[in-house]
């Protein structure tokens, strides 16, 4: 069989789009997000969308409240707390992490390693965003209420 060039072009053309076909549908364009359902009082269901996360609570959480460090995130990311409530940092991660109030002086745990902890007590209204230190991209934030 002789390849004339015409044919073989048209021949790398078609193996062009046939390969690029199979890359965008393999793409599939979908994102990582989840829907929780949580029955209601009144027997109906509410709906939530969002990042596939630990969710955040609506209900303020009062007395002795944890957050965790794994995976290079806090969990959860966004806590609402009564005033008077306790919030003790936990980090489970193999490498260093820290949650430093973006308001200067408000807390900061400084370092903690693996297994460490450190705990605090709230006696402001407010939000307040939080950081690592170490890793720009983890953040956080604690919903003070009455």
């Amino acid at each position: 069989m002789v390849v004339r060039p015409r044919s073989l072009i048209h021949l790398v053309l078609a193996a062009a789009v046939v390969t690029a076909a199979l890359l965008l549908a393999g793409c599939g364009g979908g994102s990582a997000t989840s829907t929780v359902s949580s029955a209601t009082n009144g027997g109906g269901s509410a709906t939530s969308t969002g990042a596939a996360s630990a969710p955040a609570t609506s209900a303020p959480r009062s007395g002795h409240v944890k957050i965790d460090i794994s995976n290079f995130m806090y969990s959860p990311a966004v806590l609402k707390v009564k005033v008077g409530s306790t919030i003790t940092i936990t980090n489970e991660d193999e490498t260093e992490h820290t949650a430093t109030s973006n308001t200067e002086g408000v807390f900061d745990t400084g370092t903690l390693e693996k297994g460490q902890s450190m705990s605090f007590k709230v006696n402001k209204v407010g939000s307040f965003s939080y950081h690592c230190s170490f890793h720009a991209f983890m953040h956080g934030t604690i919903d003070v209420v009455q």
